[in-house]
């Protein structure tokens, strides 16, 4: 008498591509040293760091947006990755998987602390069911050019 019909409950899952955490690594601001002396502990030099580290969220920002995600799992070895090499997302249906990849939002990053964020990704399916919000870390490490320079000579 009555009539059935499938529900779509199924929620698509999400997968990382590449590295996770991503790491940048940048040159620690400072001032000049010397072999006798350094000036790395003076308040210019402090102030210097500080604004240097306000700039990272916002350049995170900026190459999400302009490589869609891409540079997040860019690597030496894979230099110039599509979005899609970064992420892999599928929706398990009664008709077989659903590659749902190109359908993944990036957002902007989330600070967790000074030197790490966390960027997350989203997809729905087709019946609007959403995924588990996968994080991809992202960690700035900030390098010590005179440590740097010990390593090489030692």
């Amino acid at each position: 008498k009555g009539v059935t019909s499938c529900v779509d409950t199924s929620k698509p899952v999400i997968s990382l591509q590449g590295p996770n955490p991503k790491v940048f690594k940048v040159c620690a601001c400072g001032g000049l040293d010397g072999v006798m002396s350094s000036s790395s502990d003076s308040d210019e030099d402090k102030e210097l760091q500080t604004e240097q580290r306000k700039l990272y969220e916002t350049d995170i920002k900026h190459m999400i947006r302009n490589t869609a995600g891409a540079e997040l799992c860019a690597t030496h070895d894979h230099p110039r990755p599509s979005p899609s090499d970064c992420i892999r997302a599928f929706d398990h249906t009664y008709k077989g998987d659903v590659d749902l990849s190109d359908r993944v939002t990036v957002g902007d990053p989330v600070q967790k602390s000074r030197l790490h964020w966390v960027v997350p990704y989203n997809v729905k399916d087709d019946a609007g069911n959403a995924a588990a919000t996968v994080y991809r870390d992202v960690v700035v490490e900030e390098v010590d050019l005179a440590a740097v320079e010990k390593k090489i000579r030692d």
